[in-house]
């Protein structure tokens, strides 16, 4: 994400912040990338939002970071973009809720509640269209990598070496694992399966409904999974 901040026409870095209570924080990293830059780097985002003149916050850290970095950032007075998840605990999502009504702020996070499949597929559920329904199955894949930007490569161009490309777009670890752990999908993108479950049948989530298997299937480039509920 800092790269493509610093590659943005519309856009300046002028400082590179963590806060010291990060489990994964890297501050000889962050000095290296601030140092690269010519920016200042500061162990305190109380301190870096005091400095600049900072307006609104994409929050995109590791996902039990997002509602305590939402609240702290609210009570800046700093408008919140979010990365989902919004929390895996309720509690943690109100707390984000009261904070950005008692700042007078701005919330906003990416969801697909009002995709037209979804919409759609509820719709049909909710109106009896298929019955009565006793499982829900979600096969979710991930493309490896979409390649090189649109337009930056001539058709004169040597051939892409995949591997070489995967390890270059993940080998800093920084999406867990997806680009080239075989696993990655399980561990970092599970959430999406659950999203599209509770979005399209809510009482799969319920305590009605008894969690059932989990079956994964690990191949060269993507992981299936599915979770079957069962009153």
């Amino acid at each position: 994400m800092p790269n493509g901040v610093v590659t943005h026409p519309r856009f300046d870095l002028v400082v590179v912040c963590e806060t010291p209570i990060s489990p994964t924080g890297f501050p000889e990293r962050n000095q290296l990338y601030a140092d690269e830059h010519g920016i200042p780097y500061v162990k305190g985002i109380e301190q870096a939002v005091a400095d600049h003149d900072v307006q609104v916050a994409v929050i995109s850290s590791e996902a039990e970071r997002h509602c305590d970095l939402a609240v702290r950032c609210a009570g800046l007075g700093l408008h919140v973009v979010q990365d989902k998840p919004m929390s895996n605990r309720i509690s943690e999502c109100d707390r984000v809720v009261a904070a950005v009504a008692e700042h007078d702020v701005r919330f906003m996070m990416w969801n697909r509640n009002f995709l037209p499949a979804l919409v759609e597929a509820r719709r049909v559920i909710d109106e009896g269209g298929i019955g009565k329904p006793y499982a829900f199955h979600v096969d979710f894949y991930f493309a490896k990598d979409s390649g090189p930007p649109k337009g930056s490569r001539g058709p004169d161009d040597p051939p892409i070496d995949w591997l070489e490309r995967q390890i270059e777009a993940h080998s800093d670890g920084s999406d867990g694992g997806v680009g080239v752990d075989p696993m990655g999908e399980l561990k970092i993108e599970g959430i999406y399966p659950r999203a599209l479950t509770s979005s399209t049948w809510p009482e799969a989530g319920s305590s009605g409904c008894m969690p059932g298997r989990l079956r994964i299937f690990t191949r060269r480039m993507s992981t299936t999974m599915s979770r079957t509920w069962r009153r």
